[in-house]
């Protein structure tokens, strides 16, 4: 894939860019910071004469809007990197063209879609979207979308930061559904010690939970392995090149927790799909027994599954362990089996994904009838989880922006 970028002027805007928001920490738990670094590229932007709008609507967290262009191209700024918790404040280290720093890789992402937009030779072509939430789901995205989706042909959207080697592209996406599960009983008085021969429901919903999983990791619900389309023998070899940096990742943030091969653990984490309980919460009315229960469940999904079938068999299974329950729809964004030729893609540039994990904003944007593919600019190294990055990487982010617009334009 080739452009017409200016590779002088490119890597300037990304260094001045990277100088300062480099300096300012993004951590997804803390909104403020997220949000003030996201004014710093807005502010950035307006200086360079683009058309950027701060977009704020009431219960939903702030956009970054640039441009005027008929693609979308979708980056986000809260940080989930581990790492990047611990980023004080102090200014990035440069040596040479390497970046330095907690929480510098997604910045390197941010700017270089901003570095894209803000391309003069290619002006028109964007619409930049920086999302501030994209960890809770895009929800601020999918609420613009509904007044603003009908100017755009065609969407980019970056991936969430995995340990991979970038850039490369992401043909379709994974999806999440988070469902909400509580239960309640009319036994308001029973004493604890009443619990063996009445309804103990943090016992009952702790089975239900436990066994959705089996030890071999599959999910028992009717189903929900149904649609999922196999990896083709040229997207298999690239899965199993990053079982190393997978595992090794996964050895640093949960040590003594990996023990599969990397080659089936990077399987495990790309490619299938999964059932994780995010939280399990009752009311402790000692020396009563509780009489109500709740809990969150995150199900990941990749292309191929349905939300809606799954939902429904999820519904039954909890239900047929606890009767008493009542499962709610908490959050859906389906997954997407990209409309691009994948063969085409991997002409012009090797390194494609069928499909990634993560939170993503492609289900959102496609039910929205706007077709996408993804994109990694930067990739988490295992052995530097400080932080690294070379204006050299980020400048092929860039590039690859552009070349994904001009193939998703027909230009390419």
């Amino acid at each position: 894939m080739t452009t017409d970028i200016d590779q002088g002027t490119l890597t300037n805007t990304i260094r001045r860019m990277l100088r300062i928001l480099g300096a300012m920490p993004a951590y997804v738990s803390d909104p403020e910071s997220v949000q003030r670094a996201a004014r710093f590229v807005h502010d950035r932007m307006a200086r360079a004469e683009s058309s950027v709008r701060w977009v704020e609507s009431e219960g939903f967290a702030p956009l970054v809007v640039a441009g005027n262009g008929p693609h979308l191209l979708v980056t986000y700024m809260d940080d989930a990197d581990p790492f990047a918790s611990g980023h004080s404040g102090q200014p990035p280290s440069f040596r040479d063209t390497a970046v330095s720093g907690p929480g510098i890789l997604r910045k390197a992402g941010v700017v270089a879609a901003a570095a894209a937009e803000l391309d003069e030779e290619r002006g028109g072509r964007f619409t930049l979207v920086v999302e501030t939430d994209r960890n809770a789901g895009s929800l601020a995205l999918e609420e613009w979308l509904r007044t603003n989706s009908h100017r755009y042909t065609a969407a980019i959207w970056e991936a969430t930061d995995l340990p991979v080697a970038a850039p490369l592209i992401i043909h379709s996406a994974a999806g999440r559904l988070t469902l909400g599960v509580t239960a309640t009983t009319n036994h308001h008085y029973a004493e604890a010690h009443f619990g063996g021969v009445v309804t103990d429901l943090g016992r009952q919903l702790a089975a239900a939970l436990a066994e959705i999983v089996t030890e071999d990791h599959e999910v028992r619900l009717d189903g929900f392995y149904d649609g999922i389309a196999d990896v083709d023998a040229a997207g298999m070899e690239i899965y199993q090149e990053l079982g190393t940096r997978t595992a090794a990742w996964l050895h640093r943030v949960a040590p003594g927790d990996v023990t599969l091969p990397p080659a089936h653990l990077a399987m495990g984490v790309f490619l299938a799909p999964g059932v994780v309980v995010r939280s399990m919460n009752l009311v402790d009315r000692q020396p009563y027994l509780p009489v109500s229960v709740e809990a969150v469940v995150d199900i990941h999904l990749v292309p191929g599954q349905d939300a809606r079938s799954v939902g429904q068999s999820a519904v039954r299974y909890f239900k047929e362990r606890v009767p008493q329950a009542q499962v709610e729809t908490l959050m859906v964004r389906p997954p997407v089996v990209g409309k691009a030729n994948i063969a085409a893609l991997r002409e012009a540039y090797p390194r494609v994904l069928k499909t990634v994990p993560g939170l993503n904003p492609a289900g959102v944007i496609e039910s929205f009838g706007i077709p996408t593919v993804g994109y990694a600019s930067v990739g988490r190294n295992p052995e530097n989880t400080s932080g690294r990055v070379t204006l050299e990487e980020t400048v092929n982010g860039a590039r690859l922006i552009q070349a994904l617009s001009n193939r998703m334009g027909g230009a390419g």
